[in-house]
C-alpha cells in the first residue's frame, strides 16, 4: 500500500506540473495558472427583486445578500496579519459597468471601481456569522450575461424576450456576485415585467401577482445551492408546450413562437443516439488538430477558453466510455453514491474516480492517466484479410498515433452471406506495449461481406480502414451500425480521389450516385451528401437533383441543404438557374436558415458574375430584411468573402475587375458585418476579413467592433486570431510585412538624418573656431575667406 500512495502522489505531482503549462494552440506563452478566489466571506442566499422592460433593455434590481464568514476561527484584529483581517470583514464583488444606486447595511460601506464592487464593514465577522446587505442598481442593454431581443423595422418577427447566460463568467454584466463556479449560494426571485410576458427563473414557482399598473410579479425559490454561471432567468413572449409530470414535477417547454408544439416533441432514436456520439468525437478530433491538451486543465487565457471540444465533446466521451467500461449498475451507483456525498460541496475529478471505484471495484488510476490527465485518443488503423484455404478471417487493428499507447478492447464483427453476425475482441493489454491486435474468425466457405469495427460505439478512437470495394459497399448496404456505414461512405468517396478515371473508382462514385437516390436514412444522408458533395461527377449530379426532388421531411433540412452545396460543387452552367430560382422560391427553400445557407454556400462555389452578385446584394442587406436566421447571416458573410477567391469567378473577373469585387467585399462585410448586432455575426466577419487577407489591416476596426460588445473573457479568443493573420501576412509579404519593412526604411534614414546632423554640427564648430581664429589674426585678407569657403566651412 505505500508503494501505491508514492505513485498515486507522483503520478498526481507530475500531472499538477503537466498541467500547470501553457499548451501551445490552447493558451498564450502569457497564460498563467488560475485558481479560485479566497473565501472567507461569501454570499450564501441572494434575493433578487429585478424589475424588467425588455422592450427599453433595462433591468432595475435590488438585491439582499445574506454573507457568511465560512472560517472557523477568527484572529482578533491585534493577532491578524493586515491581510486576514480585511479578509474577514471586506467581500469583492464582480460588477461590470453597473450604475449602483445605494448599498445599505449595517456598518457597511462601499467603492465601486466599474469592474468590482467592493463592501467593507466596520469590524471583523465572527466564524459563522452572517450579516445582510442591500446593493440597489440599474443596467441597460449590457454587453453579456443578460440579453434583450426587441423586433424592430429591420427585424419584425424577432421574438420579444429578454433571457440570461452566463457561461462562464458573465454573469457580472447585470448582477454583483463572486462570479466564480467554487462559491454558491440559494436563491429568491422577484421578477415583475409586463402581464403579457411569461417569466422563469431557478426554482419552484410560488406565485403570480398582477399589478394594477399592468404588469406582473412572478416569485420563484431555489433551495439548492447555485453558483452563478448556472443561475438564470428569462421573461417572454414564448410558445409553452405542457409535458408529462416526472415524479410530480410538471414538465414544461419554452420555445419562440415560430417553433410549433410537434417540433419541441422528443422523436430520437438510437440512431439519433449514436450520430450524436459520431459528431462529438469529429468535433473533438478536429480541435485536436490545433492542439491536444488534458481534459483537466488550470492554464489559460479566459475561462470560456476551457468551454471547447475537450471539455464537452471530448469530456462526454470519457464518460461514456466510463459506463461502457463499469456496466450500467456500476456506473449509475458510483454516479449516485458520488452525488449523494458531494452535494453542494466542492469537489475535484479524483472525488468521481474514487466514487466509481468504490462502486464497481476496479481501479480506475490508469484509466484518468491516460483519458484524463493525459492527451490525445487512439488512431487505428484497421486491416482485413479471407484465408480461403484455412476458412478463416482476420481484423487487425494497429494503434497509429504518436505518443503513449492506449490500454483498450474494441469490439469487431462480421457478417456471413447467411445473414449471421459473428462477435469478437481486439485488445490492447495494459501488460504489454504491443501495439497491434488481431481478432480471427472462423467462417469456412463463408466469406464476410461486412465488417463492423467498434459497432456499438464504447471507444473514442479515429478510425482508417479502407478494405476491398465488396467490403465497403455491404458495410454501407448491410451495416446495422450508421457510424460503420458512415465511414463505408467516407472510405467510398476517399477512393474515388485516387484516380477518377479507373473504372474501380468510377464504381464508387457510381454506387454513391445510387446511394443518393436510394437512401432512406435522414443522418446517413446527411454525410453522404457533406462527402459526396466534395466530388465533381456527372453521376453525383444526377442523384442531387434527383435527391432534391424529394419533400424536406424525407431528407431533412441539412441533407437538402447540402445537396444544394453538391450541386454548386459540379458548376454546371445549367445548375446557376436551378440555385437562383431556389433561393427566390420561399416553397421550396421553406422557412430553414440551414437549407438558404447551402444554397448561399453553392453560389460562392460557382463563382459567377451572376451568383456573385447574388452574394453581394445578400451581404448588404444583412439586419435589414428581417432575416431572424444566425446561420444564414454567417453564411452569406463568409460566402462573398469565398466568392472572390473562386476559381471560376477570377477566370470570369481578372485584373482590375478582380481587385475591384475584393475591394468591394471587404468594404461591405467591414460595414455590415462587424456592425451587426449578432455575436455570431461579429465573429463570422472576422474570419471572413482574415480569409479575404484584410484582418491585419482592419486590425483597429476589428477591436473597436469586440471591446464594444464582447465580454472581457472573448477577448483573447480575437487577439489570437489577429495575431496569427498577422504572422500569415509577414510569411506572405503582406501589408503587415510590408509595415515592417517600412519601419525598417524609416529606422535606416533616421541613421542617415542622424550621421548629417552629426556632419553638420562637427562643420558648425570647425566654422566657428575658423571665425575666431580669423578674428584674432586681423585683418582678415580676401584670400583667406576664399580659402574657407573652399573647404565648406
Amino acid at each position: 500500500m505505500p508503494h501505491a500512495a508514492t505513485c498515486c502522489a507522483a503520478r498526481t505531482a507530475a500531472a499538477a506540473a503537466a498541467d500547470l503549462q501553457p499548451v501551445a494552440g490552447f493558451a498564450s506563452e502569457k497564460a498563467r495558472p488560475v485558481y479560485a478566489p479566497h473565501s472567507t466571506l461569501v454570499p450564501e442566499h441572494m434575493a433578487l427583486d429585478l424589475r424588467v422592460d425588455v422592450v427599453a433593455r433595462t433591468l432595475r434590481a435590488s438585491v439582499r445578500y445574506s454573507v457568511r464568514c465560512t472560517a472557523t476561527a477568527v484572529p482578533p484584529p491585534a493577532a491578524a496579519s493586515a491581510a486576514a483581517a480585511q479578509l474577514a470583514r471586506r467581500l469583492a464583488l464582480d460588477a461590470v459597468a453597473l450604475d449602483i444606486k445605494a448599498v445599505e447595511g449595517a456598518d457597511v460601506t462601499f467603492e465601486y471601481d466599474g469592474k468590482q464592487l467592493f463592501l467593507t464593514w466596520a469590524r471583523e465577522f465572527g466564524p459563522g456569522e452572517t450579516r445582510d446587505v442591500v446593493v440597489e442598481y440599474e443596467v441597460t442593454a449590457p454587453v453579456g450575461g443578460l440579453y434583450f431581443s426587441v423586433p424592430d423595422e429591420n427585424y419584425p418577427r424577432r421574438s420579444l424576450h429578454c433571457i440570461t447566460d452566463h457561461e462562464t463568467e458573465r454573469a457580472r454584466y447585470w448582477l454583483p456576485c463572486v462570479d466564480y463556479p467554487a462559491v454558491r449560494t440559494t436563491l429568491e426571485f422577484r421578477i415583475t415585467a409586463d402581464a403579457s410576458l411569461t417569466a422563469i427563473a431557478n426554482g419552484a414557482q410560488l406565485g403570480v401577482e398582477i399589478n394594477a399598473d399592468g404588469t406582473k410579479t412572478t416569485t420563484y425559490k431555489l433551495e439548492h445551492k447555485c453558483p452563478s454561471y448556472l443561475l438564470c432567468w428569462a421573461v417572454v413572449d414564448f410558445l409553452e408546450v405542457i409535458d408529462e409530470s416526472v415524479e410530480g414535477m410538471p414538465i414544461r417547454y419554452y420555445a419562440p413562437k415560430e417553433f410549433t408544439e410537434e417540433q419541441l416533441k422528443d422523436h430520437l432514436t438510437y440512431d439519433d443516439y449514436r450520430y450524436d456520439l459520431i459528431e462529438k468525437a469529429a468535433s473533438y478530433f478536429d480541435e485536436c488538430e490545433k492542439y491536444t491538451r488534458p481534459i483537466v486543465c488550470r492554464t489559460y487565457d479566459s475561462s470560456w477558453d476551457l468551454f471547447d471540444s475537450h471539455t464537452y465533446p471530448g469530456g462526454s466521451w470519457r464518460i461514456h466510455m466510463l459506463r461502457q467500461l463499469l456496466g450500467e449498475e456500476n456506473f449509475w451507483s458510483g454516479v449516485s453514491s458520488y452525488i449523494g456525498e458531494y452535494a453542494g460541496k466542492v469537489v475535484e475529478t479524483d472525488d468521481f474516480r474514487r466514487s466509481l471505484e468504490k462502486s464497481s471495484g476496479y481501479n480506475l488510476t490508469a484509466f484518468f492517466d491516460q483519458w484524463v490527465y493525459g492527451t490525445g485518443y487512439p488512431k487505428l488503423k484497421a486491416s482485413y484479410s479471407y484465408d480461403s484455404d484455412l476458412g478463416i478471417s482476420r481484423v487487425t487493428l494497429q494503434q497509429d498515433q504518436s505518443g503513449a499507447r492506449f490500454s483498450i478492447s474494441v469490439e469487431v464483427d462480421v457478417l456471413l452471406p447467411s445473414g449471421i453476425w459473428k462477435s469478437g475482441v481486439a485488445t490492447f493489454s495494459a501488460d504489454d506495449d504491443y501495439r497491434v491486435a488481431s481478432v480471427y474468425f472462423v467462417v469456412g466457405s463463408e466469406v464476410p461481406e461486412a465488417v463492423e469495427i467498434d459497432p456499438r460505439g464504447k471507444v473514442l478512437h479515429k478510425l482508417e480502414f479502407s478494405p476491398s470495394e465488396n467490403i465497403l459497399v455491404g458495410i454501407a448496404t448491410k451495416g446495422r451500425d450508421i457510424g460503420n456505414r458512415i465511414n463505408a461512405f467516407e472510405e467510398l468517396i476517399k477512393a474515388s480521389y485516387v484516380a477518377l478515371a479507373k473504372a474501380k473508382t468510377q464504381a464508387a462514385i457510381d454506387i454513391l450516385a445510387e446511394s443518393l437516390k436510394t437512401e432512406k436514412e435522414v443522418k446517413s444522408l446527411m454525410v453522404l451528401t457533406l462527402e459526396a458533395g466534395k466530388i465533381r461527377d456527372v453521376g453525383l449530379r444526377s442523384g442531387f437533383i434527383h435527391l432534391l426532388s424529394k419533400p424536406v421531411a424525407e431528407i431533412g433540412y441539412t441533407a437538402r441543404g447540402r445537396a444544394y452545396v453538391g450541386i454548386g460543387r459540379q458548376r454546371n452552367p445549367e445548375d446557376v438557374d436551378i440555385l437562383l430560382r431556389a433561393i427566390k422560391d420561399d416553397n421550396d427553400v421553406g422557412l430553414s436558415g440551414f437549407v438558404r445557407a447551402g444554397i448561399y454556400r453553392a453560389l460562392a462555389i460557382v463563382g459567377s458574375k451572376e451568383a456573385h452578385g447574388v452574394l453581394v446584394d445578400r451581404a448588404s442587406r444583412l439586419g435589414r430584411d428581417g432575416d431572424e436566421s444566425d446561420i444564414l447571416a454567417m453564411v452569406s458573410i463568409s460566402a462573398l468573402a469565398q466568392s472572390v477567391g473562386a476559381p471560376s469567378f477570377a477566370g470570369a473577373a481578372a485584373g482590375e475587375e478582380l481587385r475591384r469585387a475584393r475591394a468591394e467585399a471587404v468594404e461591405l462585410i467591414a460595414e455590415r458585418g462587424l456592425r451587426d448586432g449578432r455575436n455570431f455575426v461579429r465573429r463570422a466577419t472576422i474570419q471572413a476579413l482574415v480569409q479575404l487577407e484584410a484582418a491585419v489591416e482592419r486590425a483597429d476596426e476589428i477591436r473597436a467592433a469586440t471591446r464594444a460588445t464582447f465580454t472581457a473573457q472573448d477577448q483573447p479568443s480575437f487577439e489570437r486570431v489577429l495575431l496569427q493573420a498577422q504572422k500569415r501576412a509577414e510569411a506572405k509579404g503582406g501589408p503587415a510585412a510590408g509595415a515592417a519593412k517600412t519601419v525598417e526604411e524609416l529606422e535606416e534614414r533616421v541613421k542617415k538624418l542622424e550621421k548629417l546632423v552629426a556632419t553638420l554640427e562637427e562643420k558648425s564648430a570647425a566654422r566657428d573656431a575658423a571665425e575666431k581664429a580669423a578674428a584674432a589674426a586681423a585683418p582678415t585678407t580676401a584670400a583667406a575667406k576664399e580659402t574657407l569657403k573652399e573647404e565648406g566651412v
